[in-house]
């Protein structure tokens, strides 16, 4: 191999990526010092292996850490700016709240608000049928009753803050 030979320099790697420290001198030997080290020293960031010169990162316009699945990537060491991440697996890069990891609830009566009881569902998408990013509607069946339901006479709670009939004006049993 005409690039080994008692000149030539091996870098450390502690990362292990390949990619050898950018500020060691290295050492001038035939063979490697040890497993951790390389010939190449372009490593932009030997503490981090995700963190190299092929490194691609992605635009994340929403800012919710999930790149867009439509956007090529850049690769190069850092992040052509604080928009761009590591991944490239937002379902939705306009909508912060919508991504890969979101939990979706029931709501079955579509009052924007899913069941406070239910289990969630984590998937990029809403399953099918109604179905919120909130929890905290405490009377799923009823579309007048939610955290953002103005509170009336009524025996009920109607904006589920747990208390019943509170500051209300209104007696609902006029209508």
């Amino acid at each position: 191999n005409p690039l080994i030979h008692p000149e030539t320099l091996w870098y450390p790697d502690a990362d292990g990526d390949g990619y050898g420290d950018a500020n060691d001198p290295g050492a001038a030997q035939c063979e490697a010092p040890s497993d951790t080290h390389t010939l190449d020293n372009t490593d932009c960031s030997d503490i981090a292996i995700e963190l190299n010169p092929e490194t691609t990162w992605y635009l994340d316009s929403d800012g919710d850490s999930y790149g867009d699945i439509a956007t090529p990537g850049v690769t190069q060491c850092n992040p052509p700016t604080a928009d761009y991440t590591l991944n490239q697996t937002d379902c939705d890069d306009a909508n912060p709240l919508i991504h890969p990891l979101s939990v979706w609830y029931p709501d079955s009566d579509s009052d924007g608000y899913g069941d406070l009881s239910a289990t969630g569902v984590t998937q990029c998408e809403a399953p099918p049928g109604p179905h919120s990013l909130d929890n905290t509607d405490c009377d799923d069946n009823r579309f007048e009753t939610n955290p953002g339901a103005p509170e009336y006479c009524n025996s009920i709670d109607d904006n589920c803050n747990s208390n019943i009939d509170e500051g209300a004006a209104v007696d609902a049993t006029m209508w």
